[in-house]
């Protein structure tokens, strides 16, 4: 049986999650735990850096609500609401990903806190 792709520090925090190793190096995909509306799984993304953790969507919320006709850049009500939303979670965006850094003792607060601002921001469909 091969070790597994999370960092030992974080498995207890995550046994919820179906855990897989992610594209880069060090970074893992959970998913399993929640759903869209529309049926469709969520995934973050998790990485560990140092004593940190970093967690990201992967640009899904952008590509969800692009596909849908909903521009969350523009001077639109959508776009405020996606700002207030990432505010609220204490998340941010970069690069069109909604991204979010906590001590690693929060990393499951954080992948929580994700997952439930993909979810949120799902309903500007």
């Amino acid at each position: 049986m091969s070790a597994s792709p999370l960092d030992p520090r974080l498995t207890e925090d995550l046994r919820c999650w179906h855990i897989a190793p992610a594209g880069r190096p060090g970074s893992v995909a959970l998913t399993g735990r929640s759903y869209f509306a529309d049926g469709d799984g969520l995934t973050v993304l998790l990485r560990v850096s140092g004593d940190d953790a970093l967690a990201s969507d992967g640009g899904t919320m952008v590509s969800r609500l692009a596909d849908a006709g909903v521009d969350v850049w523009g001077p639109t009500r959508a776009a405020t609401a996606w700002t207030e939303t990432l505010s609220a979670f204490r998340l941010s965006e970069v690069d069109g990903r909604i991204v979010g850094r906590r001590p690693l003792q929060q990393a499951a607060t954080l992948v929580s806190d994700i997952s439930s601002a993909m979810l949120t921001t799902d309903g500007l469909r």
